[in-house]
C-alpha cells in the first residue's frame, strides 16, 4: 500500500536512527511528529537522506534570491 504525504522540507530534518530488529532505518522529524522509513538497502537509506538534504538545500538557496518581477518591458 502506497501514501502520498507532502511535506515541507525546510520544516525538517532526516537522520538516520537504529532500531534493533530492523535494518536502513531512517527518521524525518517535522517538528510536530516523527515518521520512521525503512529502505532496502544502506545505500538506498543514504541516497534518501542525501536527496532529502539536497533538495533543502536548494530551496534555501532559492529563498536567498531575490524574485524579480517585471512588469514594465521595452517595447
Amino acid at each position: 500500500m502506497e501514501s502520498h504525504e507532502n511535506l515541507n522540507v525546510l520544516m525538517c530534518e532526516i537522520r538516520p536512527i537504529v532500531i534493533y530488529d530492523r535494518r536502513f532505518c531512517f527518521e524525518i522529524y517535522t517538528g510536530q511528529q516523527s515518521q520512521v522509513y525503512q529502505a532496502e538497502s544502506e545505500d538506498d537509506m543514504m541516497d534518501w537522506i542525501n536527496t532529502f538534504h539536497t533538495s533543502k538545500s536548494e530551496m534555501i538557496q532559492k529563498r536567498k534570491s531575490p524574485v524579480v518581477e517585471i512588469t514594465d518591458l521595452p517595447e
